[in-house]
C-alpha cells in the first residue's frame, strides 16, 4: 500500500479532522473514499481516459457508481457494507446512529436536479480485470495527447 501526502490549508486540515472524528474514521479514509467516488464517477459517467487508466491498473468499476447516492451519503447510509459488494440495490437509507446529524430542512436553498447517471456505451467485458469498462479504439475528440499515449502503450 502506498502513502499519499496531501497539502492543504490550516482550516481545511482542521475541518477535515474534526469530520472524520465525527464518522469514527480516519483522515486517509475520508480523502480516500473522496477520491474514489470522484474517480469511479467520472468513469461511470462515460470519461473513456478515466476508464481506461482504471482498467490499466485492473481495478474494477465500484459497484455503487451508478447510484444517484454514491458518495459522501454512503458513510452515513445503513446499506453501505451490502451496498459496497452489489448486495443492495436500493438508495440510500440513514443509519440509526447517524439520523441525529440530519438536518430538518436541506441546507441548501435551491435543490438543482442533476441528470442521472447514465451507462457507458461500448463495454468491452472480455478483459482480465473484470472491470468492464468501456475500451477506447484509437484517439477520442478532445482527448489529451498523454491519455491517447497511454491507451497506445496499453494496447501493445
Amino acid at each position: 500500500m502506498k502513502r499519499v501526502m496531501v497539502t492543504m490549508k490550516d482550516e481545511c486540515a482542521a475541518m477535515l479532522k474534526a469530520y472524520a472524528s465525527l464518522f469514527q474514521v480516519t483522515q486517509g479514509e475520508v480523502l480516500y473514499e473522496a477520491a474514489r467516488s470522484h474517480i469511479h464517477g467520472h468513469a461511470w459517467a462515460g470519461c473513456k481516459g478515466t476508464c481506461a487508466l482504471l482498467d490499466m491498473n485492473g481495478i474494477a468499476l465500484d459497484k455503487r457508481a451508478n447510484k444517484e447516492c454514491y458518495g459522501f451519503a454512503c458513510k452515513a447510509c445503513k446499506h453501505n457494507k451490502a451496498c459496497r459488494i452489489g448486495q443492495h440495490e436500493g438508495s440510500f437509507e440513514c443509519d440509526a446512529r447517524w439520523e441525529k446529524l440530519l438536518a430538518d430542512e436541506p441546507v441548501a436553498q435551491e435543490v438543482v436536479d442533476l441528470p442521472p447517471a447514465h451507462p457507458v456505451a461500448n463495454v468491452d467485458s472480455s478483459h482480465s480485470s473484470g472491470a468492464h469498462l468501456p475500451r477506447p479504439a484509437g484517439r477520442s475528440e478532445g482527448m489529451s495527447p498523454h491519455i491517447d499515449e497511454l491507451f497506445s502503450r496499453h494496447r501493445k
